[in-house]
């Protein structure tokens, strides 16, 4: 009997270290569990965050969309005012180049308008002097 007390004993030895394992187990299942909640924690923050980089990469493409878009309809209005500006300034040259070649036509007249003009003279002086021989003495 003695015998079977001491293998019971043996047994609520081997059972009372097997309890102690499963409770240290069972801390340590716990303490894992709550490091699997952390990291699950974590992992749904960490997805937030991606989410949040996710939708400002986005609204900088977008905005970069944007900027490209103002960029090309600048160059285009730029463009287009240039031709303008160009044609204007095709219009003034060739209205330049007309006064120009108007002003030099004239400056080569002028001599000739001014031999014509003491001619005209002359031949008013002359027909002056005729007149007065014509006219009654009388009347002058």
């Amino acid at each position: 009997m003695e015998e079977g007390l001491k293998q019971i004993l043996s047994k609520l030895d081997t059972m009372e270290r097997s309890i102690k394992e499963l409770k240290d187990g069972q801390v340590r299942l716990d303490t894992i569990e709550s490091s699997i909640q952390e990291l699950n924690d974590s992992q749904v923050r960490l997805e937030g965050k991606i989410d949040n980089f996710e939708n400002k990469v986005e609204k900088m493409d977008d905005g970069q969309t944007y900027l490209f878009k103002r960029q090309f309809d600048y160059e285009i209005k730029m463009n287009e005012r240039e031709d303008r500006l160009n044609n204007k300034m095709n219009k003034m040259l060739s209205y330049i180049s007309n006064l120009v070649a108007n002003v030099e036509g004239i400056k080569q007249e002028l001599p000739v308008f001014g031999a014509k003009q003491i001619e005209h003279s002359n031949q008013l002086e002359e027909h002056e002097e005729r007149i007065v021989k014509l006219m009654p003495v009388n009347k002058r």
